[in-house]
């Protein structure tokens, strides 16, 4: 495969990446909208699925990032391997980061309903709480490419 090559299933997979963050941002909103409707209010459905969700969404994510970054990694050309590792030289604020943070954001959401409705003990939303930070943080780790040795590019893992 040429770099051109390299590029054009680069952007493919940057495409696929971003279908699978609408699709899955529609389907947490909508959860988090059912969550919040009265009439599911004895119901547990929408927090477990938007638990779910957040992991399955977050992880599909990842994968697409890590399968871009050894296309990345394998571009001759320094320059381009440079700049479709990181377009906008973030120092502060990555996207991945800010991504996975957004969802657990919503994941407080979920947790917080989930045991508001299900009459659980506040310990039970802490462990559930925790065990998805445990589940999204590994998630996030296997998201950053890790760095080989002969690539002089800036994606390394934080």
């Amino acid at each position: 495969m040429n770099d051109g090559e390299r590029q054009e299933w680069s952007q493919h997979y940057d495409k696929l990446q971003w279908a699978v963050i609408a699709i899955a941002s529609a389907g947490v909103g909508a959860l988090v909208a059912a969550s919040f409707n009265p009439v599911n209010n004895n119901q547990l459905w929408p927090e477990i699925s938007g638990l779910a969700l957040i992991i399955l969404g977050v992880a599909y994510v990842a994968s697409f990032r890590v399968f871009r970054a050894h296309l990345h990694q394998a571009i001759e050309d320094k320059q381009l391997s440079a700049f479709l590792n990181d377009p906008g030289k973030a120092k502060w604020f990555k996207q991945w980061n800010l991504f996975v943070a957004s969802f657990l954001v919503v994941d407080i959401v979920f947790v917080y309903r989930l045991t508001e409705k299900g009459h659980y003990p506040c310990i039970v939303g802490w462990i559930l709480f925790l065990a998805m930070i445990f589940i999204l943080g590994a998630i996030w780790w296997k998201g950053v490419p890790e760095k080989k040795a002969n690539n002089a590019t800036d994606n390394t893992r934080p």
